[in-house]
């Protein structure tokens, strides 16, 4: 089934879907290692960890759409991308038009910040959705709805797939919460995961010395990621498949010969 297609499903089914917003390639691996069913591309989590510069509009639509086709070429799960804001109902309209000649299965979502934006207001937000909605996008997306009472509201007054951030949303909602509200899907943030757990083992290491390190390259020996695993879950397993039907007997003669401190495991 084509990607396009598992995705367009997922919005349409009778509950939420979990989705694993990322940033990098490596993500796209681990999170479809794990077991997830769609990813989605986080345009500030893009601009953090591709430039090191905050989400304020430094980088380019090619630097996002290099990494996207990075992305893309190291999973086979669905992704959505965040383009960001600014898109007129005109603009839809002919990306709509790209897309059925294309693969009508493509996915096209409408993100409104009207909710947030100065002067803007949640009645601002359902107008503009419903205008997108008539323009033929197929998922709906209110950005920085302030609680489930207006996710609720909003949702009352549109219709097809709806999604929302939840960030500013106090208590954080639960699955069930979004299921009954008539949300499509979530998204849970894996980069804030690998940066927050990078800044701590890093200040371990400058307050207790290398020790901290030592300790934690034991603990993570067996993990399915430490020592070299990662290699595995890059894929060098299939490496080795390739140099197995491509290479000649000699060439294959250097892994006897080394010192294999890394050995490839198929199926890993």
């Amino acid at each position: 089934m084509k990607r396009s297609t598992v995705l367009r499903q997922l919005f349409n089914a009778d509950e939420p879907f979990v989705g694993v917003a990322i940033s990098l390639a490596i993500h796209a691996k681990i999170a479809e290692r794990q077991g997830f069913q769609a990813l989605c591309i986080s345009g500030a989590n893009t601009s953090t960890h591709i430039l090191g510069l905050p989400d304020a509009g430094f980088i380019t639509m090619s630097e996002l759409v290099q990494n996207t086709r990075y992305i893309c070429d190291a999973t086979s799960l669905p992704v959505l991308v965040d383009c960001d804001t600014g898109f007129a109902v005109g603009k839809y309209r002919a990306a709509i038009d790209a897309k059925n000649e294309l693969d009508p299965d493509f996915v096209i979502m409408s993100r409104c910040d009207a909710r947030g934006a100065v002067g803007g207001s949640l009645e601002e937000c359902v107008r503009r959705l419903r205008a997108y909605k008539q323009a033929g996008v197929d998922v709906l997306y209110a950005e920085a709805l302030q609680s489930m009472d207006e996710v609720r509201a909003v949702r009352a007054q549109i219709e097809g797939p709806f999604f929302v951030t939840t960030m500013a949303i106090r208590p954080r909602p639960t699955f069930k919460d979004l299921q009954e509200a008539g949300v499509s899907a979530a998204l849970v943030f894996l980069p804030h995961v690998g940066l927050t757990a990078m800044w701590d083992m890093l200040e371990e290491v400058r307050t207790r010395g290398l020790d901290a390190w030592n300790e934690y390259v034991d603990r993570t020996q067996d993990h399915p990621l430490g020592n070299f695993r990662v290699f595995d879950l890059t894929g060098f397993p299939t490496v080795r498949e390739w140099e197995q039907k491509y290479l000649s007997t000699e060439t294959l003669e250097k892994y006897e010969r080394s010192i294999g401190a890394y050995e490839p495991r198929a199926g890993a």
